[in-house]
């Protein structure tokens, strides 16, 4: 410091150090999406539906086995077990290729009523066209509307269960989840337990009880 600027109180105005910008954080690399996620185009709502109501018509394998004489207990274990593991066909396809087309859980399980519902409607015509010609109006009533409401209703719940989690087992990575189980095996139960129902006041009706 120099004498003038003791004598006079006044100090060097040193020149301020030059502002440096904030940098920004740095940001991590996102991993790429697998090739089929990010390749693929998404189906449109209607081409899901579609695909949805041709796979229904895959649970008539199940339907048909139940019919055969050698299953004894085929209307209440493996009726329900592969019509509603069968039903969702073209869900699974859409897992399969198009995984992020199925939008959240509800509308996973939209698809899988819809394709109980066209299931349903097969196998309505073929009992009441096919198996039972000579039918009343009643039954006709009957078949298009209570089964249809059941199918829907199982095949929605099943659905509920239906995620990336399924597609574990195939690949090696790991089985169903808990979550996955208690929705299959509702649906299942809600299916088989329709089934027993159903063929108690058939029984009941034939030996003119009810």
């Amino acid at each position: 410091m120099s004498c003038g600027a003791r004598l006079y109180g006044t100090e060097p105005v040193l020149p301020a150090p030059p502002a440096v910008s904030p940098q920004p954080p740095a940001i991590e690399a996102q991993p790429a999406a697998p090739a089929l996620e990010r390749d693929l185009p998404r189906p449109s709502t209607l081409f899901a539906v579609l695909l949805a109501i041709s796979g229904g018509f895959f649970g008539i394998v199940g339907a048909i086995q139940a019919e055969l004489p050698a299953f004894l207990l085929a209307p209440y274990v493996w009726g329900p077990v592969a019509e509603e593991m069968m039903k969702p066909v073209g869900v699974y396809i859409m897992l399969i290729k198009w995984p992020l087309a199925l939008k959240n859980r509800a509308y996973t399980a939209m698809l899988c009523a819809i394709s109980g519902v066209a299931f349903a409607l097969v196998e309505s015509t073929m009992y009441m066209f096919v198996y039972f010609p000579e039918h009343t109006q009643a039954q006709l009533l009957f078949r298009f509307t209570v089964p249809v409401a059941l199918h829907a209703a199982a095949s929605f719940v099943f659905g509920l269960g239906i995620n990336r989690q399924v597609l574990a087992p195939l690949t090696g990575s790991g089985g169903f989840r808990r979550s996955n189980w208690a929705f299959f095996l509702a649906a299942i139960a809600l299916h088989s337990f329709y089934n027993f129902v159903v063929t108690v006041v058939g029984v009941l009706q034939a030996l003119k009880v009810v």
